[in-house]
């Protein structure tokens, strides 16, 4: 008898990911960086580590000029 596979999967990312590229990342700035990254990432890119540093350097960025 063959096993019925799952119609879904989900992929999580945890905010402590995130820190795994920046640990100067504060818990807060990293879980506003998780939403950053629910809000804009393009489906057909998903979401990367490559993707994941871009964010973080546009976080920093926009920090700079506040």
């Amino acid at each position: 008898m063959s096993k019925q596979l799952p119609d879904k999967i989900s992929i999580t990312w945890h905010f402590t990911d995130i820190q795994e590229i920046d640990d100067s990342l504060t818990n807060d700035e990293a879980r506003q960086i998780l939403q950053l990254l629910a809000k804009y990432h393009d489906c057909n890119q998903g979401i990367s580590w490559t993707v994941i540093k871009a964010v973080i350097d546009t976080f920093r960025a926009s920090e700079a000029i506040s």
